[in-house]
C-alpha cells in the first residue's frame, strides 16, 4: 500500500472467534513494540481499525498479533503488513495571472499538497523535468504559451508515466 507523508491510514484486520472472549491486539511498528489494546472478542467476525499517520517517507512495518485465552490454534494470529509512504505530493501550476493562482496554491497547500507557481516559460522540456510532480495545473494558460517541446514533454509525461494533468479556464 502507498499513501503520501501526512495522509491518515487506517490498518484493519478481520478477527475471527469460535467464542466471545477477551483478547489483546499487539502492533509493533518496524519490529518494535507500538500499541497494545485489550479487545472483547464476539463470536463471528470482529472488525479491527487502528488509524495512524506517518509524517516521514519510508517503508513501514506492521505486525499484528492476538492473544486470546483458550485459543485452539494460535498459529493463525498473526499478520504483517508493509506500508510505503511517498514524500507529499508536488504539483506545478502554471499561470499568466498571479493573483487567482496564487489563491489555489495556498488551498493546496492548505490540503497538504506543495504546490509550486511557475510562470510557463519554466515547464519542463523533457520527461526528467517532470519527474518530481504528480500533477500538473495549467490555469488560464493558452497552449500556445507553452513551445512545441514543452508541450510534448507534458503529453508523454501524462501518457507514459501517469502524471496528472489538471486544465482550469
Amino acid at each position: 500500500t502507498q499513501v503520501h507523508a501526512g495522509d491518515r491510514v487506517v490498518l484493519q484486520a478481520i478477527v475471527y472467534s469460535e467464542r466471545d472472549t477477551p483478547a489483546t491486539a499487539q502492533i509493533s511498528r518496524q519490529g518494535k513494540p507500538w500499541i497494545q489494546k485489550p479487545l472483547q472478542l464476539l463470536t463471528g467476525r470482529n472488525r479491527l481499525e487502528i488509524p495512524l499517520r506517518e509524517s516521514q517517507p519510508g517503508s513501514y512495518r506492521y505486525d499484528l498479533k492476538i492473544t486470546a485465552p483458550q485459543d485452539s490454534f494460535a498459529q493463525n494470529n498473526q499478520r504483517a503488513v508493509a506500508l510505503t509512504v511517498r514524500p507529499q505530493p508536488k504539483v506545478a501550476l502554471f499561470a499568466l495571472e498571479s493573483a487567482p493562482a496564487q489563491l489555489l496554491q495556498g488551498a493546496l497547500n492548505i490540503q497538504g499538497i506543495k504546490a509550486e507557481l511557475k510562470s510557463p516559460a519554466d515547464a519542463p522540456k523533457n520527461l526528467e523535468g517532470w519527474a518530481d510532480y504528480e500533477a500538473a495545473i495549467l490555469m488560464n494558460l493558452p497552449a500556445v504559451r507553452l513551445s512545441l517541446e514543452q508541450q510534448k514533454a507534458l503529453e508523454g509525461w501524462v501518457r507514459d508515466r501517469g502524471g496528472g494533468l489538471l486544465i482550469l479556464g
